[in-house]
């Protein structure tokens, strides 16, 4: 009776160190992942952030799972992991918009200068105008005025704002 509250007492610790080691090793986890996220967004603004999304939301819900089988869990480290997620994850929100602005401002002065150069051929009938527009237009104003109409919803008002001037313009 003595040796089976012993082996019972000795599995019950067994089975607490085991819970034990799970969570240390799924803090690591979460911790590594965060940290490789906060690396990724350093070197690059563009990121597939549903999966990131999604493995965070995991490696996050098994380290909450194993929390009440734990004698001392810390949950205060487990909401700075999560702080520095959501800073990463604003950071490359922030810089892919900052990116695209700075796109988009290049391909607005490349199809404003080429207007300004061309405007003057876009004198006269509407067929008049829009022939020699449509023959002058260059392969770079060309790509410019694509790039615009296609990340149109992803562009500042600024951007938006004076791309649809110089379109009017163009097609007026």
């Amino acid at each position: 009776m003595l040796l089976g509250g012993a082996m019972v007492a000795f599995l019950a610790c067994e089975n607490e160190n085991s819970a034990e080691r799970l969570y240390d090793e799924r803090m690591d986890e979460l911790e590594d992942f965060v940290d490789s996220v906060e690396t990724a967004v350093n070197r690059d603004a563009n990121h597939d952030w549903s999966r990131l999304d999604s493995r965070f939301t995991r490696l996050t819900n098994e380290v909450k799972n194993l929390e009440p089988k734990v004698s001392d869990p810390d949950t205060e480290d487990r909401r700075k992991i999560a702080e520095r997620y959501g800073e990463a994850k604003q950071k490359s929100v922030n810089q892919s918009q900052n990116n695209i602005e700075t796109e988009a401002e290049a391909h607005l002065n490349n199809l404003e200068s080429w207007w300004d150069e061309h405007k003057v051929r876009a004198e006269g009938t509407i067929e008049q105008r829009a022939s020699n527009v449509g023959d002058d237009i260059e392969e770079a104003a060309e790509e410019s005025m694509a790039w615009l109409e296609e990340n149109f919803e992803r562009l500042g008002d600024n951007i938006k704002e004076r791309y649809q001037k110089v379109k009017a313009d163009i097609e007026d």
